[in-house]
């Protein structure tokens, strides 16, 4: 339960992304409910939305009352699947999320890159998001069996990988937000020894620093 509880949260992100790809800044940012969604969804997601929903880490998947039955197999199996999961989510939350939505946010990204990659990772992401409740429900009815469930969420996941290279090259055009990013996935990794609050703080600079470059290129998003 408490699995596709949290899965709402993601949902929300992709909704939200779907609409703002869609309408684009402009649209948006001409109106004050859509400049505060976008400081809610874009910079701070995890500060303001994400406490809203229960959490379940990967620290405890193999921890489980159902993890005692496998066997080694299996339970390598899982623990290398969990393991590859969570390198797509650091991935996934840092560069497909945080900084891709800062590079659209900056306008860096043009519509020719949106219909080459940028439209088909959207599609990729909102379809491991909404697999992932599907295939859940599938392996606990026992219409799909686990190990099946977890190859086919893996391999969607990893799917999106294929808007790697271009995104990479977008990021590294742009040093600011590829620096923001790198130290956002410093400070990830070190959220389990202390540096949650700091994580939260990156958020905040890293919307200050975003704010201040879009006033120094003329755009300045806190206008009416």
């Amino acid at each position: 339960r408490a699995f596709v509880q949290e899965n709402i949260f993601y949902q929300l992100q992709t909704a939200f992304g779907a609409i703002w790809y869609t309408l684009g800044n402009q649209a948006l940012e001409q109106f004050l409910l859509g400049k505060i969604m976008i400081i809610i969804f874009v910079f701070l997601p995890f500060t303001v939305l994400r406490p809203l929903f229960p959490t379940t880490r990967f620290s405890t998947t193999h921890k489980t009352k159902g993890a005692r039955y496998r066997t080694s197999e299996n339970e390598k199996f899982y623990f290398t699947g969990t393991e590859l999961i969570r390198y797509f989510y650091l991935y996934g939350k840092h560069v497909m999320g945080f900084g891709f939505n800062y590079l659209f946010w900056l306008n860096r990204v043009t519509f020719d890159d949106m219909k080459r990659w940028g439209v088909p990772l959207l599609l990729l992401n909102t379809g491991t998001v909404s697999i992932a409740v599907f295939l859940h429900t599938l392996r606990f009815k026992k219409l799909m069996k686990p190990t099946h469930a977890f190859l086919i969420y893996l391999g969607m996941a990893y799917a999106s990988f294929l808007a790697v290279p271009p995104l990479t090259i977008k990021l590294f055009q742009n040093p600011l937000v590829a620096y923001l990013v790198i130290q956002s996935i410093v400070i990830n990794l070190n959220v389990r020894y202390g540096w949650r609050k700091l994580m939260h703080a990156h958020y905040f600079f890293a919307m200050a620093l975003l704010l201040r470059q879009r006033f120094l290129e003329g755009n300045n998003f806190l206008s009416f």
